[in-house]
């Protein structure tokens, strides 16, 4: 069996084939010190969330889920629901059209995010592990602030936050 082990600061992740990222461990395999000894490592595999739970898009001045938030939603809620000492941190994006002020964009932003959270909660997560926040300060370079860039700013972004462990 090959592992791997991987050292992030005084986190350590012990990769094997067996290993099912998002999935939370109480103690990774036993390891070698080098001294013949076999110890264990107080630690869990941890991940960023899959690509396709991150992000939440919504229309030009909606605070409403649509049908594929809502999709994004119920997988997110399942993934939660399974990792139950996880949680996430949702951000909430507005184009600078819709808010143009850094207050406007983070009150925006703000209600997009507790949009999602309030689905999630609904679905059986304990609010405790959805904060959400209201980013004021996207702001897109872009050479022109069209249709199709200003719908890339309408968002709310997701991140597995594994300190509610």
């Amino acid at each position: 069996m090959n592992r791997g082990l991987v050292i992030f600061g005084v986190m350590a992740l012990a990769l094997t084939p067996e290993t099912t990222f998002g999935q939370v461990s109480e103690r990774c395999p036993p390891r070698n010190t080098g001294a013949g000894a076999q110890y264990l490592v107080e630690c869990y595999v941890t991940t960023s969330l899959p690509a396709d739970l991150r992000q939440v898009n919504f229309e030009k001045g909606s605070f409403v889920l649509s049908p594929a938030a809502i999709d994004i939603a119920d997988r997110l809620a399942r993934f939660l629901k399974s990792n139950p000492k996880l949680g996430v941190i949702v951000s909430g994006n507005c184009d600078i059209r819709e808010a143009p002020t850094e207050k406007e964009r983070a009150e925006c932003g703000m209600a997009r995010s507790k949009a999602l959270a309030d689905y999630l909660i609904g679905q059986g997560i304990e609010p405790a592990r959805i904060p959400i926040r209201g980013n004021p300060n996207l702001r897109v370079l872009a050479e022109v602030y069209d249709e199709k860039t200003l719908e890339k700013m309408r968002y709310v972004s997701i991140w597995l936050d594994d300190t509610k462990r």
